[in-house]
């Protein structure tokens, strides 16, 4: 008798354990069912809200996390009139001279290597370039470029020309390696064929076309109008990220090529409602976001239309970040230029590490690394001319590095390039 009333004790606690256990199983389900759908839920950046609220102004530091100069050797063979295009790697630095037009290979330590290919009109030779266009392959073994006459071209490192390439000389608004083995360019709408086409395109390492998205027809009625809106495309640790003209929604394309929505970026009232509306109504009115570039926990919106640091014209943006991090959400505020006190510019970041004017904002934030080269005589005159306070100055290292540099060169001499490392 008792040996039956103490199974019946231990089957209703195995009984009440079992529930228990289910219960708390069923509990972690639905928690994590909850968690999932949560951080799967679209971030919302609202434009208006952001616009009607203090601005601020951002410190180089905050995406930058050291500086690198680099003294181009001065030689016959290598002098340089007017550079225009650059573009760094792990060891090399290449330059697209505008004067001499001569793309020239260096390494890191600013010793000069070669010329990559040769200047003519020839199948193999460039007479022009597309300085914005340069690009070093991730794995360091080609260099391609697009030449206005011959298209998109593609060199091996040691300098002989290797193919031209297949993608189209008309893309527009994004052409770069995703990966050692892809690269990826995007044709805007009113670039198509008249019978339509894809608008991503997706190579191999050796430029032959693998794959491509999202087919369109283009937009000829509105091909004058493009100014005011057009796709946006960026690309962020080997995602897509693209946004359809007048669309609230940002999409992210990933290595399998899977769409999905990335952000909402509400405008409010500020959204204009249609390709058709006048010029001086959408400057007045609206807002239209021109760019946008991911920089790790940053975003960089660039808008245009009706500006609140800048006068209404085709020139004129408002700058727009959004830290995914804190949530923040704020318009950069204009700040004296660096070289013209008289001048005031959203397009830089306060330079509180080397003291020296930086490049607009998203012009080189295209790249995990952007990027300048510094004209001597400017920056000579600048850092003595006494301009720059070293207290406002994270480190003063940058500062002496390049005043040494400077100490050291001549008018004659190549230009230093200044190479700007993000976090």
């Amino acid at each position: 008798m008792l040996i039956k009333s103490l199974k019946s004790k231990l089957m209703k606690s195995f009984y009440l354990i079992t529930r228990i256990f289910a219960i708390t199983i069923v509990i972690v389900i639905i928690s994590s069912c909850k968690a999932t759908r949560d951080t799967r839920e679209l971030v919302t950046i609202d434009v208006k809200k952001a616009y009607n609220e203090p601005l601020r102004e951002m410190m180089l530091s905050e995406i930058v996390k050291d500086i690198e100069y680099v003294k181009l050797e001065t030689s016959p063979a290598c002098l340089i009139g007017g550079p225009v295009g650059f573009v760094s790697s792990e060891h090399y630095a290449v330059v697209y001279d505008g004067i001499s037009k001569r793309v020239l290979l260096f390494n890191k330590e600013g010793k000069y290597l070669k010329d990559i290919g040769s200047i003519g009109r020839g199948p193999e030779e460039y007479i022009n370039l597309e300085p914005g266009s340069l690009q070093i392959s991730p794995d360091e073994k080609y260099i391609i470029f697009k030449d206005y006459v011959n298209g998109f071209m593609i060199y091996k490192i040691d300098g002989s020309f290797f193919k031209k390439c297949d993608i189209p000389s008309a893309v527009y608004d994004g052409h770069r390696y995703l990966n050692p083995e892809k690269f990826v360019a995007y044709r805007q709408w009113f670039n198509l064929p008249e019978k339509g086409g894809n608008q991503v395109l997706i190579y191999d390492k050796e430029m032959n076309l693998t794959d491509s998205l999202i087919f369109s027809y283009p937009d000829t009625m509105l091909n004058m109008r493009m100014y005011m809106a057009f796709d946006n495309f960026s690309i962020f640790k080997e995602n897509i990220y693209l946004r359809r003209k007048l669309n609230d929604t940002i999409f992210q394309i990933d290595q399998a090529n899977s769409i999905t929505p990335h952000l909402v970026v509400d405008f409010g009232d500020l959204k204009m409602p249609s390709l058709l509306v006048s010029r001086a109504e959408m400057e007045s009115k609206y807002l239209q976001l021109y760019n946008f570039r991911r920089i790790n926990n940053y975003y960089f919106f660039r808008m245009k239309g009706c500006s609140r640091t800048a006068p209404p014209g085709p020139l004129n943006y408002d700058f727009l970040v959004y830290n995914k991090i804190t949530g923040e959400t704020f318009l950069l505020d204009n700040h004296p230029d660096p070289y013209y006190k008289d001048k005031q510019n959203s397009r830089m970041l306060i330079n509180d590490m080397d003291g020296m004017i930086d490049p607009p904002i998203l012009w080189y934030l295209s790249r995990n690394k952007f990027n300048d080269y510094l004209d001597i005589i400017e920056a000579k005159a600048y850092l003595e001319s006494g301009a720059v306070d070293q207290e406002k100055l994270v480190t003063d290292k940058y500062y002496k590095e390049l005043s040494k540099l400077l100490a050291k060169s001549d008018i004659e001499d190549n230009p230093i390039i200044r190479i700007f490392h993000l976090w």
